[in-house]
């Protein structure tokens, strides 16, 4: 195994060092739309890092900074949108899944790929933000199961690059913007650090027990909207977030989402399973009586 290792990694080095991906898969662990101009102003997609001053001591003139900021860049157009901007998938015969949405089985987002290098190597390309959309905005929208970490680790998290943070202005209505969280993506420095620690060791990062809550939790299921659609459209929305419509047909003729459901059936059968205890007991009393 070892040899063959070796020889397919000369092999590689032979014909050139291949080329990092444009765009990869990563695991949506917060979605939601905010209504901030700060995420809309610059009118284009942007992914958002948290700078710490010792790292980068200014963006723009503008000094970072003791507690840390937010900076954004702007994604580039073939990042971000056009008809190519996607990866093939395999799922139920193949297909294709544009940039911003789901894998037809509703795990993992297709998003840019991480670029090479610091903040520092890219100061040119960031703008600074406030931090108003993340404290009175996306803290708020985090699911019951991860919101104590995030509140915590969140920004730390992003940090060190185990999170990622998106904002995808909306093209139907220009004050809304859907914000993602990624975590997990096969290059990501959370995978590197998953790989050397022997699963629930002491030193696992944050990040990954939001990982856990996104894939286990009762809230796993896709938010409706961002759902890819059964037939292989490479349409002009690529790159474009879905309007209200989209989620308002994702809900249930009660008006909940998928998981609200869920979690309501699981409800009514627990009244249910106590309902019928009650009235067996009942009945067995009323049999002891009569006895």
């Amino acid at each position: 195994g070892g040899e063959h290792l070796t020889s397919r990694r000369r092999a590689r080095g032979s014909q050139g060092a291949m080329p990092p991906p444009s765009l990869v898969r990563e695991y949506p662990v917060i979605e939601c739309d905010l209504e901030f101009v700060e995420l809309t102003r610059l009118g284009a997609p942007l992914e958002v890092f948290c700078a710490d001053p010792s790292e980068l001591p200014s963006v723009g003139g503008r000094n970072v900074p003791e507690h840390g900021a937010f900076v954004a860049r702007v994604l580039s157009r073939h990042e971000s949108s056009g008809e190519s901007a996607g990866l093939p998938h395999d799922w139920n015969g193949g297909g294709f899944t544009r940039v911003w949405r789901r894998d037809p089985t509703g795990g993992a987002v297709v998003v840019p790929a991480p670029r090479v290098g610091t903040l520092r190597d890219h100061v040119a390309d960031l703008v600074m933000l406030s931090d108003d959309w993340f404290v009175l905005g996306l803290r708020f929208e985090v699911d019951a199961e991860i919101r104590r970490s995030f509140n915590l680790h969140g920004f730390t998290s992003v940090a060190r690059g185990h999170l990622r943070i998106f904002v995808v202005p909306s093209v139907d209505d220009h004050g809304v913007a859907r914000v993602m969280v990624t975590a997990g993506g096969e290059h990501s420095p959370l995978a590197d650090v998953v790989r050397s620690l022997p699963p629930f060791h002491a030193d696992e990062p944050p990040a990954l027990d939001m990982l856990r809550a996104y894939v286990e939790g009762p809230t796993a299921p896709a938010f409706p909207g961002t759902r890819e659609s059964t037939a292989d459209d490479r349409s002009d929305v690529a790159g474009s977030i879905p309007g209200a419509g989209d989620a308002e047909r994702g809900r249930t003729p009660d008006g909940l989402f998928p998981h609200q459901a869920r979690t309501a059936r699981w409800m009514a059968a627990v009244e249910r399973a106590g309902a019928d205890a009650g009235a067996d007991a009942g009945a067995d009393a009323g049999a002891d009586a009569g006895a």
